[in-house]
């Protein structure tokens, strides 16, 4: 069976592999194994439900197909609930497993707690024998039995069958059977066990063991553990002797807490752990790895705290040790430390100091303060326990602990004001008495010199009482007093001491301030001063409100803030503005003494009027503007007035404006007082109760404005006037609208009218919101005909003017009118009759009379009579209902042929007159042809033409036509067909009938008509044809285009392909061959010499049959391009294939003629492609004959000049457009030249030589032209050696001839040729002589050198149809001759020559030219050489910078001998060509290591003899360099100086801190002798010690007492310092001690950082004497070392006795 594609199926599909290794897809081995086949698609279950659901049908191969696929769906869901049962049988069983191995595991573990500790093994997993391993078996499943050769655990046997009822045992038998036992010499087995099997107390019973057995089953176990009577009598006696000896007991308080047994305590109980046990949860006692301590004995109180004491008391308490062990101890107590407690002789319950379990015994602890401080220290108690018990003793008495805030703030006050501010301090600790006094006298040592029983003055506070006394719960009240004097925060600290000494600070805090208001904002924004407008001279505020109606308000919102924090109370004043005209001289208003009047007729007012700002707060007021009069303007201004804002003290008035805050933009100017004569108010100035100065202020002015204007109300539309005319008493409703344009809501009434004509408006009154739009309707009633016209008035409240509403209608009668447009009775002939309707309606809604009749006008004769009426109307009048209709039948009668026309006319009384028009047409038939000749313009002979005529019927009656046979002179000279021969004619009806006409002899035909008979008519219609017979008539033309753009007799007809036709391309000119008749003629065209034979099929001989085997049909399909897979051949190379085809002739040239032959249709064009195919260059001459029909054959000249190169380098064959180049890439200068090999192809039919010549770019090279002198042949042959060949005739004559074709005067595009002319004789009877010396100019492109690039051999013979080999060789330059990166660009000429003259000419056909003459084969070169160089990328952007300290050599605490800092590098190959090199540091600096990104292998080499790398391009590699520090370099410290020019090593001291600097380079070496540096920079950081003094003095001390003094050690480095402290010198009473002695300091590195300690300095003077010595600080790190001198002297005079150490 053969699969065979059909034409427009889709091509097979080739999918690609998956990219993923790890995918399963294998539709590619699928698509690539069955192309035809295979396909994508997935068939998914609801495609075969819906497939089979719709399957019944005609198709067969549809219902078999869908069939299959149900089977094949079935199958499949029957192997998917196989593989989910085994799934569920699977799960099933490992859950079972896993159930049945923990209760073994737990079984196994059972008695032993640390079993799951042990590490060891699970048991043996139950789940290969909970598989149905049949069941796998039957799915081809492996199963447990198939690599495992384990046995199967023996099995339980089956459980004994049920006893039937009647073999069980009765009641009956159980009281005839005794059950006593009975000695019958044998032993009970079942006691056997009991006796002598002994189970410990952990053993758990098995569910086997405790199943009873029977009597069977225990004879036969009874010999297996029985033993004989005698033996079991012996081991009992020697177990009992063993157990008595044994049985004693130890006593337990000799036994250790530790002990395993010993540890039992009375106190605390085990912990009982959850345990699963046979799929139950018991709780066992837990037993931990690690034993807690063990606790013998338990104090109470666990703590001994002494909490009230006085100096000068002893107080004692009870310490209670109690036992709380399993057995008898003894304890024994060491006392405290310090000398304030003591422990008393212990009281135990017995003797021996022995404590019983559960008893205690008592130890008395005393304690004698010496002041009121705290105390701490211990009691140790030891005890049989490893680790003793500590106790923890305690002084603590209760301090007082005050209510008191750190910072009394007293808030805000006005400068000049008071204000007393009272805080309550309550005492919730303990008593205390209290001092306070200014912080600047603390400390004191006089408290009565310096305190006041009754006030603290701390100007501007006064804080009382001074000194109090607390106790605990009892509170006190502080007043503080604040009066400030200017405008400022006050801030002053008092200081509490207490007579514990303890001391605390207060701040107290106070702010002065000055009254004022600011005004933040107003609802809308505040309004801006018109241009020229007058303002009140004081208001520094406008308010404009919007224009407002009578009776109507509008409200502003303004926010008042109160600037101050303090509350102000106030009211508001509204008086007469004092308009001042604005003057533009000045930019301000000028307030001065202006009086101001209350304004009582104002249509403003504000809430609330009156009441207290308060503190910092901001408050809205609501100012109203209700006018009364409309058209009216409304101004008055509101003052905010202050009251009792005290009066600011005159020194405050003298500070500068520094002391006063600025005012903020907007406040108000409270220091103007309100003026008492013009408000009638009390005095500006007053004293308050407390003798202060007040006086009430106006705080703000604000300017209020606004306008009433009157209700607007606008009617859409402003009048109504009804279109048309309205019947009488018929009402009509017309809506309107009305607008509220005003800016409150209106209240509106309209008036009506009811005689004649009836007005009314709905609704007649209301109410319209602002801006509102209300819909209104009008109802017009018209009381008698005419015209109406009113206006109608609504009145609108608080308006005197009402407005008006316009309304004008026409009133009219009832009206008849006639329906029918007009009435046609057609066309008719005398004697019939035709009847037509006229229908008539009444419009309106009243009865009308009326009346039809036809007009008189139309029934005058010409003499003046009336004539009768040819139409009877039926009814002819009467009366209409309203809007009734009739319709009024006319009959018309005609008598003879005419036309009528006439009118009849609808009369109605006391209304409009109806008319409608009547038309009637009587007639006879009539026909005839529109055109009766026929002139044929063009016809020719033999040749059918066929025209169309057309018969009219001019009436409209119908008709029948017959055509007859032709008549005339000329008839039998022709012949005419019609398409019709006979019909009938419609009326009015036109026939277009065809007519075929032949001419059969050529010439000149005229005398011919057809007559056509018309029934009804008596004469026929005639047809006369005229027309003149032509012959066969053909034209040539030629173009480029496949379209001829137009016909031009005068141009040659010549096939010119061109002067430069590149090879291997394929122009194409056309050949128009036009019939200019309608005569087809076949014709036929070839060409005389280059003629194209397209490749043919090989064909069988005549009588000679070949089979056709199965391998010459693969060879044939083979050959043949696009044959049964489209995919064989590309359209390129098929192409190429055909085009060797056609020049298989070896010409050099083809014309390919499509089409060759065929038929020349008439009046058509034929157009013929001429393609040209070339592959060698050469100026071609050619014919092409062409043959139509019986005409003479036409020869047109056919000519082309093929230019170009034919030969291609391999590299690109495939594109003949692109310029080969050879590109050697990136090389560094020096290395070994690089040879490529090329291959050249010659496609020609002849054998072709190169000669090669290489030429180097140069910049900014000024040569234009290359002068080529050459004598002889430009390029004669050379042997091997490079020896020109000299030819056999050029040896028999001293001049080398030089044949050159005819048209070497015609110069290529690569330059001029110069030749020398000949004699003066004519050429064609001068011999041909060879020319000797050839000169040519080309452009100059570059300079000829054979290096860098070099091509061998300079000459190549490459045959037909063949190929050769150069070697393009590339030497890079060397190293002194390349600085930085240098680009070598050059290109190759071959120039070409042919060596057989029969290449070179064919006389009269071809001719080819050679040499300089020929366009060459170029080959561009490229390559860039550059210096080894690599790229450097340090990971820090700072570079290799390496930042260490000393202390980096201090590891875990001790000092090491080096440290190393790393750092990396990234170097990277970027000049795209291997480099080897190797790297070399110095010390400090280490190279650790070379890591290649993403390289393993082989893809990273280094030579291990020289230690190069070789690093490849584009390939870059991690280089490790690291920093070595170590003592010897800390050491450099003491030896290096400051930086010099050229140094690598140099020491910088900044601030304190020692820095050493190291700069080196790490060197590259490559391998042809360059270098390159990386810059490797380190710092080393040393630490240094600094003290806050060189030397303490501790003056004269009382002798035993202890003196203490701080000093600070500071590190200011950023090195971490480990430093000592040691006494360099000392007296022998040891005065001196330094605390703490040694330690470590960090790097100051942030402020966080602890890079400073405080030392304690004690002194504790042993005589009365002077003390003195060194303490020297030195470090481990090269740190320099410290001294610090410390002096001392004792005394014993009492008055150097320290109360406190400060």
């Amino acid at each position: 069976m053969s699969l065979v594609q059909t034409p427009g199926a889709e091509p097979p599909m080739y999918l690609q592999r998956p990219s993923s290794g790890r995918s399963q897809d294998i539709s590619h081995v699928l698509a690539s194994t069955f192309r035809e086949l295979f396909t994508r698609d997935v068939v998914t279950p609801d495609t075969v439900k819906y497939l089979n659901t719709s399957r019944h049908g005609d198709d067969v191969y549809h219902e078999r197909y869908v069939e299959d696929l149900r089977k094949i769906q079935a199958e499949r869901e029957r192997r998917m609930q196989e593989v989910s049962m085994l799934e569920r049988h699977i799960i099933q069983a490992r859950a079972r497993a896993t159930s049945a191995d923990e209760r073994a595991l737990n079984r196994v573990a059972e008695g032993y707690n640390t079993y799951h500790d042990l590490g060891l093994p699970p048991v043996r997993s139950h789940f290969c024998y909970l598989l149905d391993s049949d069941l796998l078996k039957r799915h081809g499943l492996l199963v447990p039995e198939h690599f495992s050769t384990q046995e199967p655990p023996p099995q339980k046997p089956p459980e004994a069958v049920e006893l039937p009822n009647y073999a069980r045992d009765t009641l009956t038998f159980h009281e005839h059977v005794s059950t006593s036992p009975v000695d019958d010499g044998y032993d009970d087995p079942d006691e056997l066990p009991r006796k002598e099997v002994k189970r410990s107390p952990q053993t758990r019973v098995t569910q086997e063991e405790s199943r009873p057995k029977t009597i069977k089953e225990g004879l036969r176990e009874v010999w297996k553990e029985a033993m004989p009577p005698v033996s079991r009598v012996k081991e009992r006696s020697v177990l009992a002797n063993l157990e008595e000896r044994h049985n004693f007991l130890r006593n337990p308080r000799h036994i250790p807490p530790s002990a395993p047994h010993g540890g039992r305590t009375l106190v605390k109980k085990k912990k009982k752990l959850p345990k699963l046990v046979g799929g139950r949860s018991v709780y066992v006692e837990d037993s931990p790895a690690e034993k807690e301590p063990a606790v013998v004995f338990v104090a109470s109180p666990s703590e001994v705290v002494f909490r009230q004491y006085s100096v000068g008391q002893v107080y004692e308490m009870i310490l209670d040790l109690k036992n709380v062990t399993t057995a008898s101890r003894q304890c024994r107590v060491i006392p405290p430390k310090t000398s304030h407690f003591s422990v008393g002789l212990g009281q135990f319950p017995g003797e021996q100091g022995i404590v019983a379990p559960g008893m205690s015994c008592q130890y008395t602890v005393r304690f004698a303060p010496d002041s009121l401080a705290d105390y701490d220290d211990c009691v140790q108690v030891q005890t049989q326990s490893a680790s003793p018990m500590y106790i923890k003793v305690k002084g603590r008495r209760e301090p007082p602990a005050l209510t008191l805030p750190s910072v009394l703030d007293c808030g805000h006050c006005l400068v000049g004001g008071c204000r007393v501010v009272q805080f309550l301090c309550r005492n919730e600790g303990g008593p205390g008495r209290f001092c306070l006094m200014p912080k600047k006298n603390w400390p004191t040592a006089n408290y009565r010199s310096i305190s006041t029983p009754g006030r603290v003055e701390l100007a501007p506070f006064e804080v009382r009482p001074a000194v109090f006394q607390l106790m605990p719960g009892e509170a006190i009240l502080l007043e503080i007093l604040f009066a400030p004097t200017s405008i400022k925060t006050f801030n002053q600290t008092v200081t509490m001491v207490c007579d514990n000494c303890q001391i605390k600070h207060f701040t107290v805090k106070g702010v002065g301030q000055t009254a004022g208001v600011e005004m933040m904002m107003v609802a809308g924004g505040e309004s801006e001063p018109l241009p020229g407008e007058i303002l009140d001279a004081t208001a520094r505020h406008l308010i404009r409100f919007d224009s407002v109606h009578p009776m109507t308000f509008a409200q502003r919102t303004m926010a008042i803030r109160n600037t101050t924090d303090v509350e102000l109370p106030f009211h508001w004043q509204m008086v007469k503005p004092t308009l001042e005209p604005p003057d533009p001289g000045e930019g301000e208003k000028v307030s001065g003494n202006i009086e101001c009047y209350p304004d009582v007729g104002t249509a403003f007012s504000i809430v609330p009027e009156g009441g207290v700002l308060q503190p910092s707060n901001t408050e809205e007021f609501v100012v109203t503007f209700a006018p009364t009069q409309e058209e009216t303007s409304y101004n008055s201004v509101l003052h905010m007035i202050l009251h009792h804002i005290p009066e600011i003290p005159p020194s405050d008035e003298d500070a500068t404006p520094r002391d006063r805050p600025p005012t903020p933009e907007g406040k108000a100017d409270i220091h103007r007082q309100k003026s008492s004569d013009s408000l009638g108010s009390q005095s500006s100035s007053k004293a308050s109760e407390d003798g202060l100065r007040v006086r009430d202020v106006i705080a703000l002015e604000v300017e209020l404005k606004g306008t009433c204007r009157t209700f607007n109300a606008l009617l859409d539309p402003y009048a109504i006037i009804v279109p048309g005319q309205l019947l009488l008493s018929t009402p009509i409703k017309k809506h309107f609208r009305m607008i509220n344009t005003s800016r409150w809501m209106l209240s509106f009434s309209w008036e009506s009218l009811s005689d004649p004509h009836i007005l009314e408006v709905e609704p007649p009154a209301g109410h319209i919101e602002a801006g509102d739009v209300m819909d209104m309707q009008l109802s017009i009633t018209g009381g008698r005909p005419g015209l109406l016209e009113h206006r109608l008035s609504c009145h609108i409240q608080n308006r005197r003017e009402p407005i008006s509403l316009y309304i004008r209608a026409n009133i009219k009668g009832p009206e008849v009118i006639i329906e029918t447009p007009s009435l046609d009775f057609g066309l008719a002939q005398p004697g019939d009759v035709v009847v037509r309707e006229i229908h008539v309606r009444n419009t309106c809604q009243i009865r009308a009379k009326w009346s039809l009749q036809e007009s008189a006008a139309f029934l005058e004769a010409e003499d003046g009579s009336v004539l009768p009426s040819e139409f009877e109307l039926t009814p002819s009048s009467g009366e209409l209902p309203p809007l009734g209709s009739l319709a009024v039948r006319a009959v018309f009668k005609p008598a003879r042929c005419r036309s009528v026309r006439t009118v009849f006319v609808l009369m109605v009384p006391n209304g409009p007159d109806s008319h409608v028009g009547a038309q009637v047409e009587v007639q006879t038939p009539q026909v005839c042809l529109m055109s009766c000749q026929l002139v044929i313009e063009e016809i020719y002979t033999d040749v059918p033409v066929r025209r169309e005529i057309t018969l009219l019927n001019q009436t409209l009656l119908e008709t029948d036509f017959t055509w007859g046979q032709p008549e005339g002179p000329h008839a039998e000279r022709c012949s005419v067909e019609f398409g019709t021969p006979s019909g009938h004619l419609g009326p009015r009806e036109k026939v277009n009938i065809t007519v075929t006409f032949t001419g059969h002899t050529q010439g000149e035909i005229s005398e011919v008509r057809i007559p056509c008979r018309i029934q009804g008519m008596v004469d026929p219609v005639y047809l006369t044809v005229f027309c003149q017979v032509r012959g066969l008539t053909v034209s040539y033309n030629v173009s480029k285009e496949p379209e001829l753009e137009s016909e031009d007799s005068n141009r040659d007809l010549v096939l010119d392909f061109g002067q430069d036709v590149q090879i291997h391309s394929n122009p194409r000119r056309f050949l128009h061959i036009t019939n200019h008749t309608a005569i087809m003629a076949p014709f036929s065209i070839q060409v005389d010499y280059f003629h194209a034979r397209p490749p043919s099929p090989p064909s069988q001989k005549a009588g000679i049959f070949h089979p056709v085997t199965k391998g010459s049909r693969r060879q044939l399909l083979g050959r043949t391009p696009n044959i049964a897979d489209p995919l064989s051949k590309t359209p390129g190379r098929s192409q190429v294939d055909f085009s060797q085809a056609l020049l298989r002739d070896g010409k050099g040239a083809a014309f390919l003629v499509h089409p060759a032959a065929g038929v020349l249709m008439p009046f058509h064009t034929v157009t013929v492609e001429i393609t040209s195919y070339s592959d060698i260059w050469g100026e071609y001459r050619d014919q092409l004959i062409c043959k139509v029909k019986d005409l003479a054959p036409v020869s047109i000249p056919v000519r082309m000049t093929v230019v170009g190169c034919p030969l291609n380098f391999q590299m690109t064959a495939a594109f003949r457009d692109q310029q080969p180049v050879v590109r050697y890439g990136t090389h560094v200068s020096g290395v070994a030249p690089i040879t490529r090999n090329m291959r050249v192809n010659n496609p020609c039919p002849y054998d072709i030589r190169v000669d090669w010549q290489s030429f180097n770019y140069r910049k900014e090279d000024a040569q234009l032209l290359d002068l080529m002198v050459s004598y002889g042949q430009a390029f004669p042959q050379r042997d091997r050696n490079g020896q020109e060949i000299v030819p056999p005739e050029v040896k028999e004559s001293p001049r080398r001839p030089f044949e050159t074709p005819d048209t070497l005067g015609t110069t290529p595009a690569l330059g001029e040729v110069v030749e020398e002319e000949p004699t003066d004789s004519p050429q064609e009877e001068a011999p041909e002589r060879r020319k000797v010396v050839l000169v040519n100019l080309r452009p100059h492109e570059g300079q000829r050198a054979n290096q860098p690039y070099d091509i061998t051999p300079k000459q190549l013979v490459i045959p037909a149809r063949s190929h050769g080999n150069i070697r393009v060789t590339f030497t890079p330059l060397h190293n002194q001759d390349v600085e930085t990166g240098i680009d070598c660009n050059a290109f190759a000429l071959g120039f070409m020559s042919l060596d057989s003259k029969v290449a070179l000419s064919v006389p009269g056909k071809v001719s080819r030219v050679q040499g300089y003459h020929m366009t060459p084969l170029r080959l561009e070169m490229t390559s860039h050489v550059k210096p080894a160089q690599l790229t450097l990328e340090p990971a820090d952007e700072e570079g290799m910078v390496y930042y260490t300290a000393a202390s980096d050599l201090m590891q875990q605490g001790q000092l090491s001998s080096e440290f190393l800092k790393t750092t990396s590098c990234t170097v990277t190959n970027k000049t795209e060509t291997p480099l080897q090199f190797r790297l070399v540091t110095t010390p400090p600096f280490l190279l650790l290591g070379v890591e290649v990104a993403g390289v393993k292998g082989r893809g990273f080499a280094r030579t291990q003899a020289s230690g190069y790398y070789t690093l490849n391009p584009r390939q870059n590699m991690k280089v490790s360099i690291a920093f070595r520090v170590s003592m010897d370099l800390v050491q450099l410290v003491d030896k290096l100086a400051g930086w010099r020019e050229g140094d690598k090593m140099w020491l910088s001291r900044h601030g304190g801190e020692r820095r050493l600097h190291f700069t080196q380079n790490m060197v590259i070496q490559f391998n042809n002798g360059t270098t390159q540096n990386l810059p490797l920079r380190a710092s080393l950081v040393v630490p240094s010690i600094s003290l806050s003094a060189e030397t303490v003095d501790f003056g004269v001390c009382m002798v035993e007492q202890e003196r203490e003094m701080d000093i600070v050690i500071a590190n200011p480095t950023a090195s971490d310092c480990y430093w000592t402290a040691t006494i360099e010198s000392r007296d022998r009473d040891q005065a001196f001690q330094v605390t703490p002695a040694s330690g470590m300091l960090q790097g100051a590195l942030s402020h966080i950082a602890q890079n400073k300690a405080l030392l304690k300095l004690n002194f504790s003077a042993r005589h009365s004497k002077a003390f003195e010595c060194v303490i020297v600080f030195q470090g481990v790190l090269g740190e320099e070392v410290r001294r610090l001198q410390v002096k001392g002297q004792g005394s014993y005079d009492g008055r150097h006795e320290a109360i406190m150490d400060v």
